[in-house]
């Protein structure tokens, strides 16, 4: 279904559309005036647009024809009542999961900010995910288009580096990575809540594949790498894991720089480092693991299912016990009350 023959074409595929607005705002030398508009927390400005870029809010905002408003709307109802859950999952599985690309490691690595301002952009995605799962379709949509723009710049960034073999890597944030990355929000997180031991029932798996596919359109990945079900999302996921996943340079250094922004956080809340090292070493495994150069923990695994499930790590570095409504709703204010200082 996927084959190597077309993975490689799509390391070759970036996104034409978002990478036109990107170049025009660049010759036009308005591109870095722009980008903070581009950051998921920030609202877009009311000033003036160039009329390209009105026209790309403006336009194609309409659900492609084979979204299921009924999945979309389970998946966004699963999404609250395991907000907690997801977003643990997003920073201990989801982000280092990726960081075993070792391709799509040398973009992340090479666009620094990841690596350089780890804790800032855990927080931008975050926001990301919980604007990706609210019910107002308008905002979900504005948000992805917002994302595409950062994408399309940092892919213009990175490729203005002589560093940068295109030949050898394929196009920064191509096709195939972007597929990828849109099934550690979706898939993995599937997975995360399972071994967490958290009832997940087919329907709700396939719907929440689904409302990611939906995001994955807005985003700009091509159709055809958007499974229709778990069991297309699994296959995908294993043949670019396949032929993506090795150890790298980039990816241990990322790794740590997401370790270390961990740790920090959950200090604040009396947890060492060495619940850190458990709970990665828990959600990925002995071998992605090692791989990732991630220290061994000597917490036990009963116990670290009981601290997961009991005080959720997200509550213990927000501080939040509330309901999953008034959760999210905290999230989203204090991301934005962090994001201003």
């Amino acid at each position: 279904m996927y084959s190597s023959s077309l993975l490689d074409q799509k390391r070759f595929i970036a996104d034409l559309a978002a990478d036109n607005i990107i170049a025009q705002m660049a010759e036009e030398q308005i591109l870095y005036q722009w980008l903070p508009a581009f950051n998921p927390i920030n609202p877009l400005p009311n000033e003036p647009k160039p009329n390209y870029l009105s026209a790309y809010f403006e336009q194609n905002n309409e659900l492609p024809a084979w979204a299921d408003e009924h999945k979309i709307q389970r998946a966004t109802h699963f999404f609250r009542q395991n907000a907690q859950n997801i977003l643990t999952i997003l920073g201990f599985y989801s982000l280092p999961y990726c960081y075993m690309a070792a391709n799509g490691a040398k973009v992340l690595y090479a666009s620094e900010r990841i690596r350089n301002n780890t804790t800032q952009r855990l927080r931008e995605t975050g926001f990301f995910v919980l604007e990706a799962m609210q019910a107002d379709t308008k905002k979900r949509i504005e948000t992805c288009k917002k994302i595409r723009l950062m994408h399309a710049a940092a892919r213009f960034f990175v490729q203005q580096k002589q560093e940068w073999q295109t030949a050898q890597w394929g196009v920064p944030i191509n096709q195939e990575d972007m597929a990828g990355t849109n099934l550690s929000f979706s898939l993995i997180v599937i997975r995360g809540l399972r071994k967490m031991g958290i009832a997940t029932t087919a329907d709700d798996a396939n719907a929440y594949i689904h409302h990611w596919n939906v995001i994955g359109h807005f985003l700009g990945i091509d159709e055809d790498l958007l499974p229709t079900n778990t069991t297309a999302a699994h296959q995908l996921e294993k043949k670019i894991s396949q032929r993506q996943f090795k150890p790298s340079e980039e990816g241990i250094l990322l790794t740590e720089a997401l370790y270390q922004s961990l740790c920090q956080q959950l200090q604040v809340r009396g947890l060492n480092a060495s619940w850190v090292n458990a709970y990665l070493h828990f959600f990925l495994g002995e071998k992605i693991a090692s791989q990732l150069s991630i220290p061994r923990s000597n917490q036990p695994t009963t116990l670290l299912l009981k601290s997961l499930k009991m005080t959720n790590i997200i509550q213990q570095i927000a501080g939040i016990t509330n309901s999953q409504e008034k959760f999210i709703k905290q999230v989203k204010k204090q991301i934005e009350t962090e994001h201003k200082k």
